[in-house]
C-alpha cells in the first residue's frame, strides 16, 4: 500500500510542478511590444440582480479608467432585480451608460450577457461581475492584449481580497490555486478553466461560435463554454492576459453557507463538460483527494509507516506552496502559513465532497434556487 501512495503523491507532485511551470511561461506570452495600440471601442458588459450594495463601487472604477471615455460603453442588464440597484446605477449619470431589461420570461447570467453582446457596439468585449473592483488601467491592458489578430479571447485573473479573518484567508488562498491553474494550462496552449469576473473577447468571436447556443440553459459556465468553443474555433486564440494592472478584485464570502452554494453553482457545470482534457485534469485532482482522504485513514491504521508519511506529505506541501506562492506574489496576496497549514487538513473533504454533492445538490444563487439535474430556476 504505501507504494501506491508513493507514486500517488509523486504524479500529483509533478503535476503542480508542470502547472508551476505553465504558469512562468505565461512571462514569455505577454506582449511585450512598445508601440503604440490602437484604441478600439469596447463594451463592459455586466449582467446584475439585486446588487445595491455595489453597483455604485464598480460605476466609479468604470468612470475612472484611465482609457479614452470615448471609446468605453457600459451596458448594464438587470436580470429581474427587486431593490433599488437600477436607480442607484442611473444616479451615476456615467456616459455612454446603457441599462437593459432582461425581457420577461428571460432568466439568469447568460441570458443577461447574450442581450448586452447583441446590443453592444464595441469590436472587444469585456464583461465582469457587479461585485468586482476593477484597477484603472483594466481596458487598456485588455486592448493592449488583443494586439495580435490571433488572439480571439483573453481570460484574466482575479484576486480574492483577504480581510482579517482566517476563513477569507483561507478561501482567498484556495481560490487563487483556480486562478492559477487555468492561467498555468494556458501556458502550455490547453485551456481548462476562467473565470467571468475578468473575460475579454472579440465581438465578432462571439457571433462566429454562436455564443452561448448550445449551454445557454445551464445557469453556470458562461465563461468556460464559451472559451473552449472559441479555443476549438481557432488554435492558439485564447491566451491569458498577465498583467498585474489587469488584476480584478473581489471580497470572499462573509459566510461558510454562501461559500459552499457558490461553489456547487461552479461545480455543476462539470457534467456538461465536453473537452476531454479538462475532465482528466479535474478527475486526476479529485481522485488524488480522495486518495489523500485513503491516506490517512492508512496512516492512522498502521498501514503506512510514519516516517514515509511525513515524507509524502513534505513533499506534497513543498510543491503546493510552491505553486500558490508564484501564484499569490502575481496577485499580490500576502502569504500565510496558518491558511495553508489549515487547507492541508480540510481541503481534501472540501473537494471531494462539493465534487459529489454538486452533481446532485441544488444551491441557491441570487435569490434563486436552481437543481444541478434542471435547467431552470425557482423562486
Amino acid at each position: 500500500m504505501t507504494t501506491f501512495f508513493i507514486l500517488v503523491f509523486l504524479v500529483y507532485s509533478a503535476l503542480l510542478l508542470v502547472l508551476t511551470w505553465g504558469w512562468l511561461r505565461l512571462e514569455g506570452k505577454k506582449n511585450l511590444g512598445t508601440s503604440p495600440v490602437k484604441q478600439r471601442l469596447i463594451s463592459v458588459i455586466i449582467p446584475f440582480r439585486n446588487e445595491a450594495a455595489c453597483i455604485s463601487s464598480m460605476l466609479k472604477n468604470l468612470a475612472a479608467q484611465s482609457y479614452s471615455k470615448e471609446k468605453i460603453e457600459i451596458i448594464l442588464v438587470d436580470d429581474h432585480s427587486t431593490d433599488v440597484s437600477v436607480s442607484l446605477a442611473m444616479k451615476e449619470a456615467l456616459p455612454h451608460l446603457v441599462i437593459l431589461p432582461l425581457p420577461s420570461g428571460e432568466n439568469g447570467k447568460k441570458a443577461a450577457l447574450d442581450l448586452g453582446i447583441r446590443q453592444a457596439k464595441g469590436e472587444i468585449i469585456a464583461i465582469s461581475d457587479m461585485d468586482c473592483r476593477v484597477p484603472s488601467g483594466w481596458l487598456a491592458k485588455i486592448n493592449e492584449g488583443f494586439s495580435s489578430e490571433n488572439i480571439k479571447m483573453l481570460t484574466g485573473a482575479v484576486r480574492m481580497e483577504q480581510t482579517g479573518s482566517l476563513f477569507s484567508r483561507m478561501q482567498s488562498l484556495e481560490f487563487s490555486s483556480l486562478i492559477g491553474t487555468g492561467g498555468a494550462t494556458l501556458g502550455w496552449a490547453q485551456p481548462t478553466m476562467c473565470n467571468g469576473a475578468n473575460l475579454s473577447f472579440l465581438k465578432s468571436a462571439y457571433e462566429e461560435v454562436r455564443g452561448y447556443e448550445g449551454n445557454a440553459t445551464i445557469p453556470s459556465g458562461d465563461d468556460e463554454f464559451l472559451m473552449r468553443k472559441i479555443a476549438a474555433r481557432w488554435k492558439d486564440s485564447v491566451q491569458f492576459l498577465h498583467n498585474r494592472e489587469a488584476v480584478v478584485s473581489t471580497s470572499a464570502h462573509s459566510s461558510f453557507n454562501e461559500f459552499v452554494h457558490q461553489r456547487l453553482r461552479w461545480g455543476s457545470k462539470w457534467r456538461h463538460n465536453s473537452s476531454f482534457f479538462t475532465k482528466v485534469v479535474a478527475l486526476s485532482v479529485i481522485e488524488f483527494h480522495f486518495c489523500f482522504l485513503l491516506f490517512f485513514m492508512a496512516v492512522l491504521t498502521g498501514k503506512v509507516a510514519w516516517t514515509d508519511a511525513l515524507l509524502l506529505w513534505f513533499i506534497k506541501m513543498v510543491t503546493e506552496a510552491l505553486f500558490l506562492a508564484v501564484v499569490g506574489s502575481f496577485l499580490g496576496l500576502r502569504w500565510s502559513w496558518i491558511s495553508f497549514l489549515l487547507l492541508q487538513f480540510t481541503h481534501s473533504f472540501y473537494v471531494v465532497g462539493i465534487g459529489i454533492l454538486s452533481q446532485v445538490k441544488s444551491y441557491n444563487w441570487k435569490g434563486r434556487r436552481w437543481d444541478p439535474v434542471k435547467t431552470a430556476p425557482s423562486h
